[in-house]
C-alpha cells in the first residue's frame, strides 16, 4: 500500500505496475485501495539532462468520467487539474 499527497489531495492505493523504461523514465500505476473504487493513478518520473526530475501523470475515475492531470506551474509546483475523461480518450465506437 502507498499514500500519495498532491495539491492537498491524498490518494491511498496499491501499486499494480512499476516499470523502468530506458534509464531516464519510470512509470508507476496505482489502483485505489478504497472498496468498490476503480480509480487508477499513473505517474511517471522523467530524469532531465541536468539530472533534475519532472513528473507527469493522471488520475482516472471511470465511474464519474473525471481525469485529474498533473501539471507543473510556473513556480515549479505541481497541481492536479480536473478535466472530463472524454477529452483524453478517443471514441472507438463504430457508426
Amino acid at each position: 500500500r502507498i499514500t500519495l499527497t498532491l495539491d492537498k489531495r491524498s490518494f491511498h492505493g496499491i501499486i499494480v505496475s512499476n516499470e523502468v523504461k530506458y534509464k531516464h523514465l519510470q512509470t508507476v500505476v496505482i489502483r485505489s485501495a478504497a472498496k468498490g473504487s476503480n480509480i487508477l493513478f499513473q505517474i511517471s518520473r522523467i530524469i532531465q539532462p541536468d539530472n533534475s526530475f519532472l513528473y507527469s501523470g493522471r488520475m482516472i475515475d471511470n465511474e464519474h468520467s473525471i481525469v485529474y492531470q498533473i501539471r507543473k506551474n510556473e513556480k515549479t509546483q505541481y497541481t492536479m487539474d480536473e478535466t472530463a475523461l472524454s477529452t483524453i480518450l478517443q471514441d472507438c465506437s463504430h457508426p
